[in-house]
């Protein structure tokens, strides 16, 4: 849709579609501004306290193994629905938001850091026909 921040739509057996099941989602990234005093308050609350524990490193290989076991998960989800439930066409289109962090609020002329964190676009292969 036009303007909508979200689009989400799920169709069984769709008319158009050699498809058992038509999922779409759409979402359009949300622009934040976050002050950076509230920035630096949520990283001394939240962060310092995990890196005195542990290095920066430790940190990120942990983070990267959590999104390795993510994705694992998730493709082996995806298999199992599509092989036991029948065809999925699946349009996703989901926008992160859009960080922007003011130096200074009260300056109109400060610098300012915006953070465009992306997207995840999907869309899947009609099945191929049936010899």
């Amino acid at each position: 849709g036009g303007g909508q921040l979200l689009e989400l739509c799920v169709e069984q057996n769709p008319v158009d579609e050699a498809a058992d099941v038509r999922v779409v989602c759409r979402l359009r990234p949300l622009n934040a501004v976050v002050p950076r005093r509230l920035l630096d308050r949520m990283w001394s609350f939240a962060v310092e306290p995990v890196l005195g524990r542990r290095s920066l490193r430790d940190v990120e290989l942990a983070a990267q193994l959590r999104l390795m076991h993510l994705r694992e998960s998730t493709r082996d989800q995806v298999r199992s629905a599509l092989d036991s439930r029948g065809t999925l066409s699946l349009a996703l289109d989901v926008a992160a938001p859009n960080i922007v962090v003011p130096q200074d609020a009260a300056d109109t002329r400060a610098p300012v850091l915006v953070l465009v964190l992306g997207a995840v676009r999907a869309r899947s292969s009609p099945p191929p026909p049936a010899i």
